[in-house]
């Protein structure tokens, strides 16, 4: 895996997140407060190949009181939305979440937010895209003073 994340060309930080049964890497992209709007566009190019067919795309945020994340979930106004984009300019994957409705997983006190299915996408080899994101807070944003925007591949088994 060490070979295909220093092939990526992109915007974010590569790491690999491997282990001894599969290969894995995340990309991280620059954090934002919490607390105001945001919208961004990420180039990606050369995305690693891994054997999971499917790629996650969330939003991340670190909260050490995973107890307290947890009751203000459902009063959450926040809402993100991303877009993939080819070459060409084509979508070729577009999803609208409202953080309290979505999934939200926690490892280590790293909360991810998904919108279920609609967070996975395969990227093909040797591929360009342009990641586009954007996140409105609402009213009550989520319980972090920063996010940031992950692709996540890792091995988890």
């Amino acid at each position: 895996m060490l070979v295909e994340t220093k092939q990526y060309s992109g915007d974010g930080v590569i790491h690999t997140c491997s282990n001894l049964f599969g290969g894995g890497y995340g990309i991280d992209f620059p954090k934002f407060d919490a607390s105001r709007p945001y919208a961004a566009s990420y180039r990606l190019s050369n995305v690693p190949q891994t054997v999971r067919e499917r790629t996650g795309i969330s939003l991340r945020f670190h909260q050490a009181n995973y107890l307290m994340a947890q009751h203000k979930k459902n009063s959450v106004t926040a809402t993100f939305r991303f877009t993939l984009i080819d070459a060409r300019n084509r979508t070729l994957h577009s999803v609208a979440v409202r953080v309290s409705s979505a999934g939200w997983s926690e490892n280590q006190r790293l909360f991810s937010v998904y919108a279920g299915e609609k967070s996975y996408f395969h990227f093909q080899p040797n591929t360009a895209y342009v990641l586009k994101v954007s996140y409105m807070p609402g009213a009550v944003p989520p319980p972090a003073k920063e996010l940031y925007f992950a692709i996540d591949n890792c091995s988890f088994y």
